[in-house]
């Protein structure tokens, strides 16, 4: 950061690197070949592919995908051939299709809640009969007949008989 003395820029003074870290071990990837020893880690990494993902598997094209996450057509197409994508992609569109069906029955329930309204509102006597079993008489649970529980023998299961 710089801060202005007069008409002169003043440069803070620059605090001391930390020490260098040792060398770390190569990971399994480097050992086996398929990433370069020491080559750069990817500038967009785990977010911007899924994010790519989820593009991809609402139907966006790479051209839209690429001009939504602000990236170049071919890092798209680079990205797309990664070892792990496949399986993140079909993640997302699993989860797309999750969603739209949460939104259709979504749809469902409120076109169900909007057509109930609508006939409580034009149809009052009818609705008040259709959520009331009181008002209508095929619906009324009929009265159960009470049984006559016998003669009571106190806390004994069946009679005692003597011989």
């Amino acid at each position: 950061m710089k801060r202005r003395v007069g008409r002169r820029l003043a440069k803070r003074p620059r605090l001391a690197r930390p020490p260098a870290s040792p060398k770390r071990k190569p990971s399994a990837s480097e050992r086996n070949g398929s990433v370069r020893a020491g080559a750069a880690a990817p500038r967009y990494a785990g977010r911007s592919l899924r994010a790519l993902a989820r593009l991809l598997a609402s139907g966006s094209t790479r051209r839209a995908a690429a001009r939504a996450l602000g990236v170049d057509e071919r890092t798209i197409r680079r990205w797309t051939k990664l070892p792990g994508f496949a399986a993140e992609l079909e993640k997302a569109r699993e989860r797309r299709e999750r969603e739209l069906e949460r939104a259709k029955e979504r749809e469902r329930k409120r076109r169900e809640r909007n057509a109930w309204r609508r006939f409580a509102r034009l149809n009052p006597e009818a609705w008040a009969e259709a959520r009331n079993p009181d008002r209508r008489p095929e619906l009324r649970p009929e009265p159960k007949p009470v049984a006559d529980p016998g003669p009571k023998r106190g806390k004994l299961l069946r009679p005692i008989q003597f011989q």
